[in-house]
């Protein structure tokens, strides 16, 4: 055999043995491919049924969210505790309470407005004009200040204070019903009396106006004589004052006034238990019983031994004259009155 035979079938050899390399390569090879494609099937199943377990997971959690939802987020397994009912009694007592509470703020409401709504008549007014009525338009302003202005002052226990000028006055007042006669509640009308003689009173309309955020204001109605055996009825206006008690007025003292010093001092009469004062800067305070205070300036003529009297009321000074006086054995005769010195 030459060297070419020799050589193809050498090559013949080796690739006869590739061949069978090559199945046997192949045969072994299917297993393993085989098997890792099956575990691919089984690796993809298991992520299906893991992705079935998760919806269905997931559907379950939408089924309990709704059945939450629907309970209202009660647990019916725990019931929930029942508020403590109080008993009948302390029921009874708080219901009692609100309505008492609810009662008095009602009352002090209603008694606010009425104070704001109607103004007291206790308190002091000042006048501010005069006229009869139905002639209104000819009314007589007075002034509110000064020697002319003219005070009423109506006293919550039951006083009343006329004062004009250096006259003061005191009597009593109060309500009176439809038949005059006194009564607390608050009237329409009152009357106006001395001490004891309520029967003699006169009796007084009244109309209040104004009130907290207003200026109160007074309007009296009193029926007067005019002298003729006819009546009028006359109006007088007033409006509040701010101070507690009407103003003083005090006349001028005279500078060359020369004071005499028996005269000095106060002197009281026991009959008529009326009071009189000499000061030593010429002024005097005359007391009527407790009811009548009239002041002033007096002067002294002692050759002739008279005293004269000089006051202001209704706007006007005026004066008593000369009134013969005497002093003898420490009492004073003053007109037609006896005075004992006060120590």
């Amino acid at each position: 055999m030459d060297e070419f035979e020799k050589v193809n079938e050498t090559l013949e050899n080796e690739e006869t043995k590739t061949e069978s390399e090559v199945v046997e390569l192949s045969e072994e090879t299917e297993p393993v491919v085989e098997a890792e494609e099956t575990a691919s099937e089984e690796t993809a199943a298991e992520s299906a049924e893991e992705t079935d377990a998760a919806e269905e997971s997931a559907d379950d959690t939408e089924s309990v969210s709704e059945t939450i939802s629907e309970s209202d987020y009660t647990v019916e397994d725990v019931p929930a505790a029942e508020p403590k009912k109080p008993a009948v009694i302390q029921r009874t007592i708080i219901i009692s309470a609100c309505i008492l509470l609810a009662a008095l703020l009602a009352f002090g409401v209603f008694v606010l407005v009425k104070n704001i709504t109607t103004p007291s008549l206790d308190g002091v007014w000042v006048m501010t004009k005069v006229y009869t009525k139905g002639n209104a338009k000819n009314a007589q302003k007075t002034k509110t200040s000064g020697k002319e202005a003219v005070y009423y002052d109506f006293k919550s226990d039951g006083k009343f204070v006329y004062t004009s000028g250096t006259v003061k006055q005191t009597l009593m007042w109060s309500y009176v019903d439809a038949k005059n006669k006194k009564t607390d509640e608050k009237t329409n009308k009152i009357t106006v009396y001395a001490k004891g003689g309520e029967a003699n009173g006169n009796n007084y309309g009244v109309k209040l106006e104004g009130g907290l955020f207003a200026e109160k204001k007074l309007k009296l109605e009193v029926s007067t004589n005019m002298g003729t055996g006819m009546t009028a009825t006359q109006i007088m206006e007033f409006k509040a004052y701010d101070g507690s008690e009407a103003p003083e007025y005090k006349m001028s003292a005279d500078k060359n006034f020369k004071p005499v010093d028996d005269l000095l001092g106060t002197w009281n009469d026991k009959t008529t238990k009326q009071k009189i004062t000499f000061n030593k800067d010429g002024s005097y305070v005359l007391d009527v019983s407790g009811n009548l205070e009239q002041s002033g300036n007096y002067t002294v003529d002692t050759k002739k031994s008279t005293v004269s009297l000089s006051y202001v009321g209704n706007g006007t000074e005026s004066n008593t004259g000369a009134l013969p006086y005497k002093i003898k054995d420490g009492k004073l005769t003053l007109a037609t009155y006896t005075f004992e010195k006060v120590k």
